[in-house]
């Protein structure tokens, strides 16, 4: 599955693996799609002016649920690990809502408060799956930095961004000063003190012209993780398979290594492909992944689009 779209909107789109083809998948209407991905086998989509979507057998429907109208610019969409009827939702302007049926019924987080007249637009929200009422949710106001480029807060959202971590499932909010665009958990260790338990170890980018960075003391602080890697500019960051894998302005670097290690062993894997935006692997493939680039202020239209890798060497790149 991937989105696509042109200056009149986005749409869903689905690869018949016999015919090589792509086709729109139905129920998606034709908006900007601020999310695509699955969680525990199930796949979720966000549209940016009518809320969010799941896959089912005959396409997608709506599980806005009794989302009111001003809720419906989605921004952030993010289930449980362990349990997909337990969704987190974050708007342009309207805040941060969780449902527990799947959607049907939302319920406004007010407990959530950054403490601005105009609530900031909800950016980014994870959910830690080690233990699932650790929630770190992402507000921007427009005074942020354009390297967060996927949504734009409006003018007069000018205060209240930040990075905002609850250890209870939302009914008290920690204000952190840790810039966030991308998280990633390595839930296998847990680490456990005043705070809760949690993941010991989390990944994050802030997007754009920052560094990865590693925790190894469950989120309290954060270094970098950057030795081997090519430069700072990272934009993606997702675990796969065990290994963790980042890519930024400049390309793709993977690491294999253990947490312990902080990112000693990122080895450089392609120049060329420049200002990532994500990756997927192919099933049944452990070395072969899609690679999709973005259009960078500075030109390159060449470089732009969808790109199959079949090994991690990097080698062998067809655009597609």
């Amino acid at each position: 599955y991937g989105a696509a779209g042109d200056a009149d909107g986005s749409r869903v789109w689905a690869l018949d693996e016999d015919s090589g083809s792509w086709n729109p998948v139905g129920g998606f209407p034709i908006s900007q799609v601020g999310l695509l991905g699955v969680t525990a086998g199930e796949l979720f989509a966000l549209s940016s002016e009518y809320g969010p979507f799941r896959l089912e057998p005959g396409g997608f429907v709506s599980i806005s649920g009794d989302l009111p109208s001003t809720a419906l610019a989605g921004r952030a969409l993010t289930p449980d690990p362990g349990d997909t009827s337990h969704l987190y939702y974050g708007t342009q302007r309207d805040g941060l809502w969780e449902s527990l049926d799947g959607g049907s019924s939302w319920t406004q987080m007010t407990s959530l408060d950054p403490g601005s007249d105009v609530f900031p637009l909800v950016y980014y929200v994870a959910v830690d799956p080690a233990n699932s009422e650790v929630i770190y949710v992402r507000l921007n106001d427009s005074s942020g930095s354009v390297e967060q480029p996927l949504f734009r807060p409006d003018e007069e959202q000018n205060s209240g961004g930040g990075l905002f971590v609850s250890p209870d499932g939302g009914e008290s909010w920690i204000r952190s000063g840790a810039g966030l665009f991308r998280l990633t958990f390595d839930p296998s260790e847990t680490v456990t003190d005043e705070h809760g338990t949690r993941s010991r170890v989390l990944y994050s980018t802030g997007g754009g012209k920052t560094a990865v960075m590693v925790s190894t003391d469950g989120g309290l602080t954060f270094e970098r993780a950057q030795d081997g890697l090519h430069g700072v500019y990272t934009n993606a960051l997702r675990e796969f398979g065990g290994r963790l894998y980042t890519a930024g302005e400049q390309g793709i670097d993977h690491i294999s290594s253990s947490p312990d290690t902080l990112g000693e062993e990122w080895m450089f894997r392609k120049t060329g492909l420049i200002y990532t935006w994500d990756r997927a692997p192919v099933p049944g493939d452990d070395d072969a992944f899609l690679y999709v680039t973005g259009e960078p202020a500075w030109g390159n239209d060449d470089l732009t689009g969808l790109w199959l890798a079949e090994s991690l060497a990097c080698n062998d790149l067809e655009q597609d």
